[in-house]
């Protein structure tokens, strides 16, 4: 990865749903570069997949509610 790879990379690991506009503001790239890179960093496998962590405090929590 490049010096620019990786600043999409870390912001991707900071929120992978943060639009590309806000990515490259926070990189300090322009958008068209930071899209590029983002495709190339999907392209070569870097990575795996895009899943969601849920807060299982709450998930218990509102399971909770509804048992009654």
């Amino acid at each position: 990865m490049n010096e620019k790879e990786t600043k999409v990379f870390n912001e991707l690991r900071k929120d992978s749903r943060a639009p590309i506009t806000k990515m490259a503001a926070n990189t300090g790239l322009s958008v068209s570069t930071t899209f590029e890179h983002y495709k190339r960093i999907q392209e070569h496998g870097l990575i795996r997949k895009f899943a969601m962590l849920p807060n299982w405090d709450k998930v218990v929590k509102a399971s909770r509610a509804f048992i009654t």
